[in-house]
């Protein structure tokens, strides 16, 4: 993202406002990114842009040096909703459809995602059969399982207890590993935010500007707890709670 500014004007939803205002961002092909910043800040705004759901004000987006001025094929923003009239299989395999994959290949490819993320004995389980977390799960393989360059993910672990959460992360993070996609993912968590990212961006009060970009160095046993995982805690949440204060002064000040 170069210099990336997404205005609302009035007559649109939630306009007038300005979400994103010069935003600068390089994301490494490969890596797992997290966004966190105060609510309404422009977190999902941002991920629709790169998407190319929406177009910036000012600035542009590129995916491997293109620009983006359309929905990018090697995009896919993550959809939690499943089919109820499909197994999970059947799930998987439908985002495949679409794109001319013979039906012995969709059908190939749906068993080894189902197997990344965990799923080899519910392929044929409908999804009133699984849980919450099963189902994100196969959510999670309808995604990879098409192959994409960059995965968008907006608050993908919202609504599940700890033990899912914690079962899914870990269940995302060996997927990226094993398939190197690029993933962006947005979350209010800061726990969640450094256990997943190797790279944390923390982003201003709206409109939204990327404040700093948090380095985790930290190896898989200490993102779980520790002194090194705590200092990166309060650094990040230091940051955001400068925000938050200089929201509720210009609130002040504006009341």
């Amino acid at each position: 993202m170069r210099d990336v500014t997404m205005a609302f004007p009035a007559g649109e939803p939630g306009g007038p406002r300005t979400a994103l205002c010069g935003v600068d961002l390089d994301v490494r092909a490969g890596e797992l990114l997290t966004l966190v910043g105060p609510s309404g800040c422009g977190k999902s705004t941002l991920l629709d842009l790169v998407a190319g759901l929406a177009r910036p004000t000012r600035g542009e987006v590129l995916v491997g040096g293109v620009p983006v001025v359309a929905p990018h094929p090697a995009v896919v923003v993550q959809q939690y909703d499943l089919f109820p009239w499909r197994t999970a299989q059947g799930n998987v395999e439908f985002g495949l459809e679409g794109t001319g994959v013979p039906r012995p290949e969709r059908m190939r490819r749906a068993r080894e995602h189902l197997a990344l993320a965990g799923l080899s004995g519910h392929a044929d389980r409908y999804p009133h059969e699984l849980s919450a977390g099963l189902r994100r799960r196969v959510a999670l393989a309808r995604s990879l399982a098409s192959g994409p360059g960059v995965l968008l993910m907006d608050e993908p672990f919202a609504g599940l207890d700890a033990p899912a959460r914690a079962s899914l992360r870990d269940d995302l993070v060996r997927a990226r590993e094993r398939i190197g996609t690029t993933i962006m993912i947005v979350t209010h968590g800061i726990d969640e935010a450094l256990r997943l990212g190797r790279r944390v961006a923390v982003m201003t009060r709206a409109p939204g500007r990327i404040k700093e970009i948090v380095e985790v160095r930290l190896d898989a046993r200490d993102r779980r707890a520790g002194p090194a995982f705590g200092a990166y805690r309060r650094h990040v949440w230091t940051l955001l709670r400068g925000e938050v204060t200089r929201e509720r002064e210009a609130a002040t000040i504006h009341g």
